[in-house]
């Protein structure tokens, strides 16, 4: 009588007796190979949810941290809008909340203002100049000096950052 390679199970020749005994040992080793099967599957689907776990706690932690860093970052959002100018020697801009620094740009020429500060910068692409500029809780007003900030009928582009109260 021959076996198999794998789990030596009797392959009977036509001369070969069939006895019980090797029926009962086939099925022996046919129980004890699906068992380990059974076993060694269960063992890797319990590897998995570990490792899963594993990584979905790394990555809560991970998002923790970072919402924490960021936390430390700043308290601002970002407004953007535009006016046209209407001519007027000054001009104030009232934002939905504190603004702690704004950009108004338009036809090559850029303006630069910082909460607090008492004149902001403005650029052309030849000269610098500054501007009286005055704040308020969510306002903040530039007067013209040398450059006009508010020229009629031309277009402007502000961008704020804009406070965000924790």
């Amino acid at each position: 009588m021959n076996q198999t390679n794998n789990y030596q199970l009797s392959q009977w020749d036509p001369e070969d007796r069939i006895l019980r005994a090797d029926f009962n040992s086939d099925n022996s080793k046919v129980d004890a190979a699906l068992k380990n099967n059974a076993q060694a599957i269960s063992d890797e689907i319990a590897a998995r949810e570990s490792a899963d776990t594993a990584e979905t706690e790394a990555r809560t932690g991970a998002v923790a941290t970072l919402t924490k860093e960021l936390a430390k970052k700043g308290n601002c959002r970002i407004y953007c809008t535009t006016y046209t100018g209407t001519g007027d020697e000054t001009r104030t801009f009232t934002f939905p909340a504190k603004p702690q620094f704004v950009i108004i740009d338009a036809d090559g020429m850029v303006i630069f203002a910082t909460q607090g500060a008492s004149k902001a910068l403005a650029f052309t692409s030849a000269d610098g100049y500054k501007l009286p500029v005055t704040w308020s809780s969510s306002s903040m007003t530039i007067t013209r000096n040398t450059l006009h900030p508010n020229y009629a009928s031309t277009v402007y582009h502000l961008i704020a950052l804009i406070q965000v109260d924790a």
